[in-house]
């Protein structure tokens, strides 16, 4: 229950080797292809397992005794358990076909730590700043980047009544945490992690911790923060949380617990908060590909692929002379400057964005195209989770890359729009 294959297992030296067992004598796997979450030094568990562990020996044994040994130092911090949690500047949390959310907190405050299971769309960061104002405890809000760190900060800023100033920031080439409230990357923390002033906020201080866009907690980024925080509330919010399949998913309980509250697509569809999504999957099946090296066949099959840039150069100016916005998504920065560039020669109203730009250039440019004087926006991995670009019409994933999760969280950039969404696949 707490170990799993670690991938690419099979051919690791270490797991073909055979070993003479010193206590059985009989020969063995010299490593068993696992990554053990329990120490067998200290006899502990990541607390997020507690709940697993508990359940599996109740599956082994209905009649056993279990008993939960808590070795954190201090007690848990009793929450101000704010009356007016729920009262956010600018919208109306929880009211009518939102009622879900006031579900979400319930289910947060009652668990004390887990999975908010949250779609695209469900207003994970509203339920995530009503639990920090109804706990009123030095708050973390842990990001995967620069450009959520920015968004997240201005909307705590916002909900909250307070000005900007007020929301602490780590990341972007600044380090200042907030007495209350603190906004950072993973990145910038884990690079930290290691430093006096951070390891206090880390182990002494921040008690509320959330974890967003959590699919990614399972990396060793993440974990290795989240290992070094002694927070006794940690809430992790994604739509996919437990869709890897690399066995990062018990890490990621291993840290936060198991889902607390599930939200899905499906249903805030029926509710009318988010819109049906039209996909058509355009197969490319040219060139023939030579070679074996992913790096190589990518190239072929993708970013130079001129049977596939050629059908996006001419299709999304279709969809441009209809009025629609659209966006679309590539993995390598090459990819996007080439269609860029094929698509700038048609229409003057494309920009491309990537992580090597400031993060005013990135920002400028999403305010733009949400404003419409933009009407093609072609990005990398920055676009691809947690940025708010709620005027998409269209949306083109020009390379879908390995990951399904990935994929999903693309699907749901644009669900906020009013009218019906058409997604194009290649």
């Amino acid at each position: 229950a707490m170990s799993y294959f670690t991938e690419g297992y099979r051919f690791a030296p270490a797991y073909s080797r055979k070993i003479r067992d010193p206590l059985t004598g009989e020969y063995r796997r010299a490593w068993d292809g696992k990554i053990h979450l329990f120490n067998l030094k200290t006899m502990s568990m990541p607390s997020g397992l507690v709940e697993t562990v508990t359940r599996e020996l109740y599956a082994a044994d209905g009649a056993a005794t279990v008993t939960v040994q808590d070795e954190r130092t201090s007690s848990a911090p009793i929450p101000a358990q704010r009356a007016d949690a729920c009262q956010l500047d600018g919208i109306e949390f929880g009211a009518g076909i939102f009622d879900y959310q006031l579900k979400a907190m319930d289910a947060a405050i009652k668990g004390k730590q887990g999975i908010l299971k949250l779609a695209t769309n469900a207003g994970k960061s509203e339920i995530a700043i009503a639990l920090t104002k109804y706990y009123q405890l030095p708050t973390l809000f842990l990001v995967p980047g620069v450009d959520l760190l920015h968004q997240t900060r201005a909307r705590f800023a916002k909900r909250l009544g307070l000005p900007l100033s007020a929301i602490g920031i780590i990341g972007d080439g600044q380090y200042a945490p907030g007495e209350w409230i603190t906004i950072s990357t993973v990145d910038t923390l884990h690079t930290k992690q290691e430093e006096p002033a951070t390891l206090n906020l880390l182990q002494n201080v921040w008690q509320l911790v959330f974890i967003d866009e959590c699919h990614g907690a399972g990396s060793d980024t993440f974990f290795d923060v989240l290992e070094l925080c002694r927070a006794y509330y940690r809430f992790g919010l994604s739509g996919t949380p437990l869709d890897r399949s690399d066995g990062a998913d018990l890490r990621l309980i291993a840290q936060t617990g198991d889902v607390l509250y599930d939200v899905s697509n499906r249903e805030l569809i029926a509710r009318g908060i988010s819109v049906p999504t039209h996909i058509e999957i355009k197969r490319i099946e040219l060139p023939l590909i030579v070679g074996s090296h992913y790096k190589t066949v990518h190239n072929q099959a993708v970013v130079k692929n001129d049977l596939l840039n050629d059908d996006i150069a001419t299709w999304v100016p279709e969809q441009m002379d209809k009025g629609l916005q659209v966006v679309v998504l590539v993995r390598e920065i090459e990819h996007g400057k080439l269609l860029a560039k094929r698509l700038s020669a048609v229409s003057h109203d494309c920009q491309f964005i990537s992580g090597q730009e400031e993060t005013q250039v990135r920002v400028d440019a999403l305010a733009a195209f949400n404003a419409g004087k933009i009407r093609c926006l072609i990005g990398t991995s920055i676009l691809y989770q947690g940025i708010d670009t709620p005027n998409i019409d269209v949306l083109v994933l020009a390379d879908l890359g390995k990951s399904k999760i990935a994929v999903l969280q693309a699907l749901g950039r644009s669900e906020e729009h009013t009218s019906e969404l058409q997604s194009r696949i290649l």
